[in-house]
């Protein structure tokens, strides 16, 4: 196997003979001076994962991690909101952008949109009823123990929060979902946004029910993104989840992956009933 020498990745650094150490460590063995960057863009320069100046591409070649995406069209461009491992060795959101949506997508923000000493991922793209955007995303459970679902304000280029972070609720304020694992964390994830044909707003999101990885359903009360909503009853309960809602004109989809198993999951398609106040799966 390949080893990573005087690098970092997937959280951790890499010496000068391939083993794991400390930050500290890395820059003492690797000769990395303090004042570098490592994994972001700063004053409009481009820096790797050793602090080297280098093109977007060799950025993006060097620091994207652990990738989780969604892409979405917004004022003509398509952006991709992606989990990426920070210098820090925490995940965050980091918004890239598009002409195309076959790309390339090259980075747009300021490194992570997410806070940085937080651990996050699985960042969406929400537009409310003025029209404003909105990030929705999970601070994980590996850095927290009770995983949460946020939002903040989006400034309109989507390079920058514009507002403060709101916490909506904590995985086990859900009564459906169990801890998991010998430490008994629980589990937030895959927020996706959701506006029935008659305008109920909801959200779907991920967590294990029973054990098993399950897709969860929030309904907004007032319509609005808020901390005003109910828990409903789940799409699906059986080993599936992180899902998506999209429609083709015709007919409303869920699509989600199954099983819940690394290196196995594969995507599944199925009609989900708008009921306008609730959503269900078509059996």
């Amino acid at each position: 196997v390949e080893k990573t020498i005087c690098g970092y990745r997937n959280g951790n650094y890499y010496d000068k003979n391939g083993n794991v150490v400390s930050k500290d460590e890395y820059k003492k063995s690797c000769g990395i001076p303090e004042d570098k960057h490592y994994c972001v863009k700063y004053n409009g320069k481009y820096y790797d994962d050793k602090g080297n100046e280098v093109s977007k591409d060799e950025y993006v070649a060097a620091c994207t991690e652990d990738v989780k995406h969604y892409c979405v069209k917004y004022n003509g461009k398509y952006y991709m909101l992606a989990t990426f491992v920070q210098s820090n060795g925490l995940r965050g959101t980091f918004c890239m952008v598009s002409e195309s949506l076959e790309g390339p997508f090259v980075p747009h923000s300021q490194g992570a949109l997410t806070p940085k000493d937080w651990e996050c991922l699985d960042g969406t793209l929400y537009i409310n009823e003025n029209g404003e955007p909105y990030l929705v995303f999970c601070h994980e459970h590996t850095q927290i123990i009770d995983g949460t679902i946020c939002y903040a304000k989006l400034n309109e280029s989507l390079d920058a929060l514009d507002g403060d972070v709101v916490t909506m609720f904590c995985a086990s304020s859900c009564d459906l979902v169990g801890p998991v694992g010998s430490n008994n964390h629980f589990v937030t994830d895959g927020p996706f946004m959701y506006r029935s044909k008659t305008g109920e707003l909801f959200m779907i999101w991920s967590s294990f029910v029973k054990n098993n990885y399950a897709e969860l359903v929030v309904k907004f009360n007032n319509g609005k993104l808020g901390l005003d909503f109910t828990h409903e009853r789940p799409l699906l309960d059986n080993d599936g989840g992180h899902g998506m809602i999209f429609s083709n004109g015709e007919n409303t989809y869920f699509t989600y992956h199954t099983p819940n198993t690394c290196s196995l999951e594969r995507p599944e398609f199925c009609v989900i009933y708008d009921n306008c106040d609730f959503i269900c799966t078509k059996k």
